[in-house]
């Protein structure tokens, strides 16, 4: 064995009755003593370069222990492999765990001494397996497991803390099990990223309506077209325009225009389905992109529904409004660019425009 302070080879030891015993003047050796600021490590008679690789993992290992020089902070175990009539490690006994390991399981550390791994393991962490500390007793090195992947449990089994996992290799038969409290970075990060979400949300909605803007349009539009072609199904664009909308803002004010873009935002939205694309153009203007539709006459057929969903008269305050829109259906070619499309169903809303209005043209 070998030990290591402040990464430095200190002298050889053996573990004998439960202690770590120098062999040169039999000084005991408590890795969990901040004083000490020891950390084991085994190391079998073999030539210099495995001997070397030990050190390494033993430094790395202190490393853990010692973050800050203060070897308490972190939570740590020193599992020994239990070894089946195959030579694989079929569990772990824990040989030793400091107290800041047995207060945060909730149980003595008297009682975590020689308990299998893979019972305390069962209440103390998910996302930890056997296999994964076979893995490591198999190749060496250290597996981490950041606090996206891992949850403490409490005492009780019920989910607790969110930790940062370290499992480093010791020796042939040995791993050094450790962890430490990253709750109050997961909650910060889950709040940044909350708060990155409705910033994207906000920056792609348009804020009178509560639809899809022109910047989603122009994000979502390409990822449509692109896997409508992997998939072999065939998108649809239906460009409404409202007919003399200008009217209503100047005989009823624009807080009654503001009302009626509501409301026929709210109607064409729930004419559609669920994973459809309804965007506020500006001003008066709205698109809808049909994700597949199967046929013109299909898409006619929405375009028909989101005529109908308009022209149920508006009650606006105490006013009865009668809106109706002239629609534009085009269907997208595999060729089609963003462009290209939004030009065509543009064009055939104008064609309804001037056929008389509350209409549909195709493209």
């Amino acid at each position: 064995m070998l030990i290591l302070k402040d990464s430095k080879l200190l002298r050889q030891a053996c573990y004998i009755d439960g202690a770590w015993v120098g062999a040169d003047n039999g000084e005991t050796f408590d890795v969990t003593n901040p004083a000490t600021g020891a950390v084991i490590a085994s190391v079998p008679c073999c030539g210099a370069s495995e001997t070397e690789r030990a050190v390494q993992a033993a430094q790395e290992s202190y490393e853990l222990i010692a973050d800050d020089h203060q070897a308490h902070i972190h939570q740590h175990l020193i599992l020994r492999a239990v070894r089946a009539d195959t030579g694989v490690a079929a569990d772990f006994v824990i040989d030793d765990a400091n107290e800041a390991a047995a207060r945060d399981m909730g149980v003595p550390r008297a009682r975590l001494i020689n308990a299998t791994m893979t019972g305390e393991r069962a209440k103390h962490c998910e996302s930890i397996d056997l296999p994964l500390f076979q893995r490591v007793l198999f190749e060496g090195g250290t597996a981490v497991l950041n606090d996206e992947q891992t949850r403490r449990h409490t005492s009780d089994g019920q989910p607790g803390a969110w930790v940062d996992v370290r499992i480093t290799r010791l020796d042939r038969e040995h791993l050094l099990y450790t962890w430490r409290d990253a709750t109050d970075r997961h909650v910060a990060q889950q709040r940044l990223a909350d708060s990155e979400r409705r910033l994207r949300g906000a920056v792609a909605t348009d804020e009178l309506t509560g639809l899809a803007n022109r910047r989603a349009l122009h994000d979502q539009l390409p990822t449509i077209l692109n896997a409508s072609v992997q998939a072999g199904s065939t998108p649809a664009v239906i460009f409404c325009d409202l007919d003399d909308f200008k009217a209503v803002n100047d005989q009823y004010g624009h807080d009654a225009g503001d009302l009626v873009l509501r409301t026929v935002a709210t109607r064409l939205r729930g004419a559609v389905r669920p994973n459809d694309l309804v965007v506020r153009l500006a001003g008066d203007e709205i698109l809808a992109v049909i994700s597949s539709v199967k046929s013109i006459e299909d898409a006619l057929h929405v375009a028909q529904q989101l005529r109908e969903a308009l022209n149920v008269p508006m009650e606006i305050g105490e006013l009865a409004l009668h809106v109706t829109g002239s629609f534009g259906v085009c269907i997208a070619e595999p060729e089609d660019t963003v462009s290209a499309l939004l030009t065509r169903a543009d064009a055939a809303m104008y064609a309804a425009k001037r056929a008389g209005r509350d209409r549909i043209a195709l493209a």
